[in-house]
């Protein structure tokens, strides 16, 4: 795959037609159940330099709400109006992600108003990003307020933002974007699944939470390879993550999980009651770095 593809199912609003499904009422064969069953590996190389490329979309831990069937919670979502307050790259960029997890969470919960406020707010992200191209009619909002009800139609909204998306950092070379992007949804998804067991427990979400670390070290690995990543204000947040990564290579499932051959880490292992308190604790102070 061509290295300015930035993967974006991975980073924006791109893989909501997958939560689409995964909220449709479809019914799924067992090889669906996961969120590792629809990771994508990829290969990617740049400056010589190649390595497994696994970001499964953020996003998709959205899912996990529907799956569990934990009562929808709008204190958990960011403020569809604090986007007023944001006003650098990194801000607009990060919160982007952070919007279009909580536009996926929305929608699979069937919030529609809340849905359409927060597609309204991702392309009024787009705008001030240099991507209001993508959002360039008011006949998008229009569509999807029409058909709000209607997953098949949704789905292929989100088709078109994927693709024109997709195209346009491509063709403008935006790598970093996107990568922020996907910091601010990761980092979205991670707290919302961390805060809905704080208080009761479930082992499955936390073990999902725990694949997830996969493309947490990934995304670091990117990241470094930029130099606009060592920018103070974004500096601060790739540290965090570092620290989250940390964390977790740190619990006591990642140390005793058998590796596969030529596995470097396990793709999933479980996580205590404490080890996923402890480690929502610094998600949750990374995501107050970035919402406010």
């Amino acid at each position: 795959m061509n290295t300015k593809k930035l993967l974006l199912k991975s980073a924006i609003l791109l893989p909501l037609s997958l939560l689409f499904a995964c909220g449709s009422g479809e019914k799924k064969s067992e090889n669906d159940s996961s969120l590792s069953d629809t990771t994508s590996e990829e290969s990617l190389t740049e400056d010589s330099k190649s390595f497994n490329y696994i970001l499964p979309s953020p996003l998709q831990i959205a899912s996990i709400f529907h799956r569990a069937k934990l009562k929808f919670d709008d204190k958990l979502l960011n403020k569809a109006e604090s986007v007023n307050k944001y006003n650098t790259e990194i801000k607009l960029t990060l919160n982007m992600g952070v919007y279009a997890t909580d536009l996926a969470y929305c929608l699979l919960n069937s919030q529609n108003q809340l849905s359409l406020s927060y597609l309204k707010t991702t392309r009024d992200l787009a705008d001030k990003i240099g991507m209001g191209s993508v959002y360039n009619t008011e006949a998008l909002v229009e569509r999807f307020q029409k058909n709000i009800d209607n997953v098949d139609t949704l789905s292929d909204i989100i088709s078109t933002i994927q693709t024109e998306s997709e195209a346009f950092l491509e063709e403008n070379e935006r790598r970093f974007t996107a990568l922020c992007i996907f910091s601010g949804a990761w980092i979205e998804a991670i707290y919302m699944a961390s805060k809905t067991i704080e208080t009761k427990f479930n082992d499955k979400i936390a073990t999902e939470i725990s694949e997830q670390h996969v493309s947490l070290r990934n995304l670091i690995k990117l990241l470094e390879e930029h130099s606009e990543s060592k920018q103070p204000e974004f500096n601060e947040v790739l540290t965090k993550l570092k620290e989250i990564n940390t964390m977790f290579e740190n619990t006591a499932g990642y140390k005793a999980q058998p590796l596969e051959e030529g596995e470097e880490m396990p793709l999933s292992f479980q996580l205590t009651p404490q080890e996923t308190n402890a480690i929502g604790a610094k998600v949750t102070e990374l995501r107050n770095l970035v919402v406010n």
